[in-house]
């Protein structure tokens, strides 16, 4: 899989999503999002030791746990799915974002993902603010609770 970064980053630039000094975990989740080096189960698979067959642990949908099922498909992350969507579409609305939602909500799962992890042209800060609460929130549900298989 290749990761966010390899599809936006061209040059080495400082990133603005990292500059956030009040919520340094949420900047490294992300960061660790869009390089795709999150510790989620289908990143486990190239481990030498690593017992298990990269399926989420945390749904009963038998998928690859990638970054993509995390981010946008998990049930076991629903509740901050919609928090994110609900709020990420009043955000976006409200600065006459509409064309931008419509198309993201009608855009495929890479698309998404893409778009959560990647640049946004005037929506930027919108976005990133509300896709590190989604990674916070969600991440910290899915250590803090066990596994369904």
């Amino acid at each position: 899989h290749a990761t966010v970064m390899s599809n936006l980053k061209y040059a080495p630039t400082f990133e603005t999503y990292l500059n956030d000094p009040t919520n340094p975990e949420e900047c490294i989740l992300k960061f660790k999002a869009r390089a795709n080096v999150l510790e989620l189960e289908g990143r486990k698979l190239p481990w030498k030791n690593y017992q298990g067959n990269g399926t989420c642990n945390y749904c009963n949908l038998k998928e690859l746990e990638s970054i993509e099922h995390f981010l946008l498909i998990c049930p076991k992350f629903n509740k901050e799915r919609t928090l994110l969507f609900t709020n990420l579409e009043h955000d976006l609305l409200q600065a006459g974002g509409a064309p931008l939602w419509e198309a993201f909500m009608s855009s495929t799962i890479d698309s998404k993902k893409l778009f959560l992890l990647g640049h946004y042209g005037p929506w930027e800060s919108t976005v990133d603010r509300h896709v590190k609460k989604f990674l916070h929130n969600a991440w910290h549900s899915r250590i803090h609770n066990q596994p369904t298989n």
